[in-house]
């Protein structure tokens, strides 16, 4: 629950924003996503009941049109209220030379069609959005890290679905700084790339913002006025560590990594095997490192 972690955190609290906060999570995906296994409703009645005000549900963009994402939009407003804010957005796919690199776009009302990233970007900031690479990855996206840079708000520096989590992911926390060594406007924002109800929710964001509705969520994101925070773990959106994950924490973050490792190869001699996963022991390995 976020209230554990973020109440009576002592030194470790974010002193320099004032109250009231508001706490979120990034990265969500309903069954308006083809791969989302919640409906957008269930997800909000999810996060709502674990305390959290409000969430940026990224659907994935190549599942959409125009219509869609007009009936999607009216979703997400019905379900916000003077309790829970839901801010639409999308999941933007892009390949280069078989390199595939996924952008999201909060805050965005209108569909996004444009078949080049520089374009897209172009379009997420004409409607107020908020543009972010995802799950960044340094040997698939260094080149067009060098192309976006100077358009994007930032990269995911954590991401639970990729990253694990227990640890914090210091090589993108090394990658944001090397990037605003040049392009100082670039913040780190963390996401659960929510799916499935058994995965980790409890790395968010806890923002100042003025006001609560979609736009003043989204322009609290863009500005900066947030800390990236999971139990004693916080972060910063330049990518300064505010204070540590517990030593437990720390242990499991080192060996969730060969985990994930020996876990995806043995998925991998099963496809090739033709033996199905049982469902089962699926839900069992994503409770433990996803």
């Amino acid at each position: 629950m976020p209230a554990e972690g973020y109440l009576g955190s002592g030194e470790s609290s974010m002193d320099e924003l004032e109250s009231p906060e508001k706490v979120g999570v990034l990265h969500i995906h309903s069954t308006y996503s083809s791969d989302g296994t919640l409906s957008l409703a269930e997800c909000q009645q999810v996060f709502r009941n674990r305390g959290y005000d409000f969430m940026a549900v990224t659907e994935h963009g190549q599942d959409f049109d125009a219509e869609k994402m007009k009936r999607f939009v009216e979703d997400c407003l019905s379900l916000s209220n003077q309790a829970f804010c839901v801010v639409p957005g999308l999941e933007l796919e892009f390949y280069r030379d078989t390199k595939k690199t996924h952008i999201l776009a909060i805050g965005i009302t209108d569909f996004v069609a444009d078949a080049s990233p520089e374009g897209a970007l172009d379009r997420v900031h004409d409607q107020g959005g908020v543009a972010i690479l995802a799950h960044p990855r340094i040997d698939l996206h260094q080149e067009i890290l060098q192309r976006l840079a100077d358009r994007l708000d930032g990269i995911e520096v954590w991401n639970t679905k990729y990253n694990g989590h227990f640890a914090i992911p210091h090589n993108n926390l090394t990658l944001l700084a090397h990037l605003r060594e040049a392009h100082p406007q670039l913040q780190g924002f963390a996401g659960i790339d929510f799916h499935w109800q058994s995965q980790y929710k409890d790395l968010y964001v806890a923002l100042r913002a003025a006001g609560f509705h979609q736009q003043a969520i989204v322009s609290a994101l863009r500005s900066g006025d947030f800390r990236i925070r999971k139990k004693q773990a916080v972060i910063d959106p330049g990518g300064q560590v505010l204070s540590m994950p517990t030593a437990a924490d720390r242990l499991l973050g080192a060996l969730q990594s060969p985990l994930r490792r020996s876990f995806q190869r043995a998925r991998g001699i099963s496809k090739w095997l033709g033996l199905p996963v049982p469902t089962a022991l699926k839900r069992g390995v994503r409770r433990i490192i996803f």
